[in-house]
């Protein structure tokens, strides 16, 4: 088995950051708000900036040996009514990483960030009703739902819902 390695990324991962967005868009469409034939016509410039941007506020990655196979994503909030929180966006493992923990290292390497920054007291996501795995996972991290959006996403015509969930830091 290939050493496993969670961590921050850095400008030099941004090549793999995209190439496993891209998977994970493609491979999983129900569970993000994003699409991947969006992602694909940015092109190699547009996701490379995508990648910058996004790097800056904090992006955590799963590695087996020297494969990026996993990401999540936290985005404090910066205005001054909503700074107190911080957003979880694009938690991904690939199905080669599937069943090793990676998930549960990506969110608690990500809450353990969210618990450094100055004034954050909350940590929130969103998650598709039907991502079962994810959503049990983001409970037993403590996470707690607290609304529903029905028809959250319409991915080939069908309607899919967004259970919204918080976890207090502290």
């Amino acid at each position: 088995m290939p050493e496993i390695l969670i961590r921050r990324l850095e400008r030099a991962d941004v090549p793999a950051l995209i190439e496993v967005r891209l998977l994970a868009l493609q491979e999983s469409p129900d569970a993000f708000g994003a699409s991947y034939e969006e992602y694909a016509a940015r092109g190699p410039q547009g996701n490379a900036d995508w990648a910058h941007d996004r790097l800056d506020t904090g992006v955590w990655g799963a590695f087996l040996g020297d494969r990026l196979v996993g990401m999540v994503g936290l985005k404090p909030e910066t205005s001054l009514k909503s700074r107190h929180h911080a957003t979880i966006w694009g938690t991904y493992v690939a199905p080669e990483g599937r069943g090793l923990g990676l998930g549960r290292g990506l969110m608690q390497a990500a809450i353990a960030h969210a618990r450094t920054l100055p004034g954050v007291d909350w940590v929130q996501l969103g998650v598709g009703a039907g991502q079962t795995a994810a959503h049990g996972l983001y409970q037993a991290l403590g996470f707690e739902a607290w609304g529903r959006q029905p028809a959250a996403l319409r991915v080939n015509g069908r309607d899919l819902d967004e259970i919204f969930m918080a976890l207090k830091l502290g």
